[in-house]
């Protein structure tokens, strides 16, 4: 088909892997930050915080370096990098059904 069309899907794949990635690494970010007492919350927020309506209100550079490891790894192969999604997916997944079981028990049922 050509190498123009062959770079703009190159691209195009490196861009869907970075922002469905992103929103993965934000949650697995945020629960890691619960685990930890939001320490990575409270410590940002005091060093650079961002006063702006639509943003959050710190720099997150967990996820920032999780996805720059996930931009990392498309670069070596689509493969690789589509196995390190899905595991850090299946992480975040884990630790959700972790917080909805373990939740299930603690909760009073009213009936």
């Amino acid at each position: 088909m050509g190498e123009f069309v062959a770079f703009l899907m190159g691209w195009t794949l490196i861009l869907e892997y970075v922002i469905g990635s992103a929103s993965v690494v934000r949650a697995l970010s945020t629960y890691v930050d619960v685990l930890f007492n939001d320490s990575m919350k409270n410590s940002f927020e005091s060093v650079m915080p961002i006063n702006v309506d639509s943003l959050s209100s710190y720099p997150d550079f967990f996820a920032l370096a999780v996805t720059l490891i996930f931009s990392a790894a498309l670069a070596f192969g689509a493969k690789e990098s589509s196995m390190a999604n899905n595991i850090f997916t299946l992480v975040n997944l884990s630790v959700v059904l972790f917080v909805i079981i373990a939740g299930s028990f603690k909760g009073k049922c009213p009936f």
